[in-house]
């Protein structure tokens, strides 16, 4: 495992140091541990930096594409939209993206987007995502070790996470 939640506190902090105090949200899937974690994590980095935390700039999500797409077209409807979006995976950031760009919003100009995972996806759209690096090679073969026995249930092992800034994220204006 990794601590999603210090990984999504991290990703606020970044967006907080580029001065973006309206900060949306888009929750993973509602029964996931992870989901829970990250936004954990999030509502934490915000307290901490001592800015409100808005319901109404958490927006739900399952992890997919057009869930990302939704979120962003929310967020960018409120009477006082987000200055920067953390989805809360690779794919919902990308989905975000698209939606900025159908509704005529510059990213990283006018709207920072942030992912979490840096798939593959996360290189190859334009602009190049910041988001949350996670070993998911590392996670896997652990896994694949409890499944076959290879190693001891009660053996957690926490891996590490990196902050991979790329282009889709800059100062707030």
């Amino acid at each position: 495992f990794i601590d999603n939640a210090r990984a999504a506190a991290a990703m606020t902090a970044h967006l907080l140091a580029h001065g973006h105090r309206r900060i949306g949200f888009v929750t993973g899937h509602a029964s996931y541990a992870t989901s829970k974690q990250r936004l954990a994590g999030y509502r934490r980095a915000l307290q901490e930096a001592g800015v409100p935390v808005d319901p109404a700039l958490v927006q739900p999500g399952d992890f997919g594409f057009e869930a990302g797409a939704r979120a962003c077209a929310e967020l960018l409807a409120l009477a006082a939209p987000p200055t920067a979006i953390f989805a809360s995976s690779d794919m919902m950031a990308a989905g975000a993206i698209q939606a900025a760009l159908r509704a005529g919003v510059a990213v990283p100009g006018a709207l920072s987007i942030a992912g979490f995972d840096d798939s593959a996806l996360a290189r190859l759209l334009w602009p190049p995502l910041t988001t949350i690096r996670q070993p998911i090679r590392e996670l896997a073969h652990h896994a694949a070790d409890l499944l076959l026995g290879e190693a001891a249930p009660d053996e957690a092992r926490e891996l590490a996470w990196e902050l991979v800034v790329r282009d889709s994220t800059a100062a707030a204006v």
